[in-house]
């Protein structure tokens, strides 16, 4: 789940970084409206945030499933013959 709104987060901030960036004649002909000046810079902080946020999303899930698992020694006697993963 955590994937998916990562991506998702990621998305809207590359679209936001896309229409603050690009030229007002460009942004007319994709969308119906333009975005003053002024707003944005506002407008690429906030991208560029969704964007850093959606990667905490994408990589936190993958630290969080390498920390649930852990080996628990398997005894005969009392020597150590192998490890079982247990989560």
């Amino acid at each position: 789940m955590n994937k998916i709104i990562g991506y998702i987060l990621a998305a809207i901030g590359l679209l936001g970084l896309a229409m603050s960036n690009l030229n007002q004649t460009v942004t007319k002909a994709i969308i119906p409206f333009t975005i003053p000046s002024f707003l944005s810079k506002y407008i690429l902080l906030i991208s560029l945030s969704l964007i850093v946020l959606g990667i905490v999303f994408l990589v936190g899930d993958g630290v969080k499933a390498k920390q649930k698992t852990r080996e628990v020694p398997i005894y005969e006697g009392k020597k150590i013959v192998g490890y079982r993963r247990e989560k």
